[in-house]
């Protein structure tokens, strides 16, 4: 690939704006069942894709073919020329000209092969009748220039180490997930990763096994940190990106939306997060953003197309999957901020309620403003104390999200960046991100 060609031929094209991403990503997948290794997979990537604006209107096309690079600007080019305006407008956003680069190298595939066997051994296991450990490992390089005389290179190597387990005992069946996110590549933290999944697989299977199931009521609550993130991430920052223009949230800018203790930012800048980037896909450099503040709205995720619609700046939430899609709004870290109480403070208050633990996953209707999310497992919470010999079932927490923003009781001093692994899809694009959140506890909420 060659961007300089790829210049050449666009600053010779009458447009409004271009850009153009060269990308070349290295990947690795390997995954166990039952203590079996099943699927080894390397592969390289490489393309470019040119994003081209026009007349209020805007085209995309990209190649993997080095020969067609002069084509692929002529397709974008064309398809920007052919349409109607479409209201199209980037906005201004300041240039920058940076290498950023982190060496984090992963183990050979031996090596890697070696930790997945040492994790995967429960075929005598009595209780586990199905097992699965996968990692994944993404070596992406983005070279990024613009019209307006940006120039980044940007190299953020991550993975994922994932385990399933299926238990059963007697007649009660359960299923378990556990997943870290790998910013360290390092062989050691690979090993540390996989040794905590398994730790807490194991432990919360076995009680999941012994656990009783609770009936649907409203109960005191509390969330622990994982289910909070999940809950900022889907529920409050999906609604929040600005390319949703049927959000339950689009109207609500300015309106206080939860209690003054609660606090919602979108931050890229947090190093070692899944969510971690210097610069988003569309050249802006990414920057913590207030989205609610003190209870009130205050800020959509922006794009530099949504942010040129709506006449404001990007919140540099422009982010693609790779080379073959465009930018869209994408969230990064999505984060709960601490509040000022102490998780033992939210307990001593509870006669009977639940601890709701984990994330099992979960949806959301972001027309609707409704959720619907599963935990791991739940605990009993007696005169004050967690029963950790009281284990109930994974519970469905669901209902209309500002219902749940007013049942917002207590928001803890104790805010984590959550370590699980997912990736977060969008329409047709998957993109690594993070969520983190306090413990927060919720006053006569549905559950079942």
């Amino acid at each position: 690939m060659n961007l300089d060609k790829t210049r050449k031929y666009l600053e010779n094209k009458k447009t409004d704006y271009w850009d153009a991403r060269e990308e070349t990503r290295e990947q690795t997948e390997i995954k166990s069942e039952k203590g079996e290794i099943q699927k080894i997979e390397e592969k390289e990537k490489r393309g470019i894709g040119i994003r081209t604006v026009k007349d209020g209107s805007i085209g995309f096309s990209y190649t993997e073919d080095k020969d067609k690079i002069k084509e692929t600007c002529e397709e974008s080019y064309k398809v920007a020329d052919s349409l109607e305006d479409q209201g199209v407008k980037i906005s201004n956003e300041e240039t920058h000209k940076d290498k950023y680069k982190i060496k984090n190298r992963a183990p050979r595939i031996e090596e890697l092969k070696e930790i997945i066997q040492r994790i995967d051994q429960f075929k005598n296991h009595p209780e586990i009748k199905h097992s699965e450990v996968r990692i994944r490992i993404k070596d992406p390089e983005t070279k990024f220039i613009n019209s307006e005389g940006s120039e980044i290179t940007q190299k953020i190597p991550f993975g994922s180490i994932e385990l399933k387990l299926r238990g059963k005992k007697n007649s009660s069946e359960s299923e378990i997930r556990k997943s870290r996110r790998l910013m360290n590549l390092k062989r050691k933290n690979i090993e540390e990763k996989a040794e905590e999944i398994k730790k807490e697989g194991m432990k919360e299977l076995k009680k999941l096994l012994k656990a009783e199931k609770i009936k649907q009521g409203k109960r005191k609550i509390i969330i622990d940190n994982q289910l909070a993130g999940l809950f900022a991430h889907e529920a409050m920052g999906h609604a929040l990106e600005a390319d949703l223009e049927n959000s339950f949230l689009a109207d609500k800018k300015e309106e206080k939306i939860a209690l003054e203790n609660f606090n919602l930012v979108s931050d890229p800048t947090i190093e070692g997060t899944g969510g971690f980037y210097k610069y988003d896909n569309e050249g802006v450099k990414g920057k913590k953003t207030k989205l609610v503040e003190k209870g009130v709205l205050k800020n959509f995720m922006h794009s530099r197309k949504t942010a040129g619609r709506h006449g404001t700046e990007s919140t540099g939430n422009g982010r693609a999957q790779n080379y073959s899609h465009p930018p869209i709004v994408r969230m990064n870290n999505t984060i709960i901020e601490s509040g000022n109480a102490s998780k033992e403070e939210m307990i001593e208050e509870i006669d009977k309620g639940i601890y709701v633990k984990g994330s099992q996953g979960g949806n959301v209707h972001t027309t609707e403003g409704e959720f619907r999310f599963i935990s791991t497992i739940g605990y009993r919470i007696e005169n004050g104390e967690i029963r950790k010999e009281k284990p109930v079932k994974s519970i469905l927490l669901s209902g209309k999200i500002l219902e749940l923003l007013e049942k917002i009781e207590m928001i803890g001093k104790d805010l984590k960046i959550n370590k699980t692994g997912g990736m977060c899809g969008k329409g047709p694009q998957f993109k690594r991100v993070g969520d983190g959140s306090p413990h927060i506890k919720l006053e006569d909420f549905m559950v079942s």
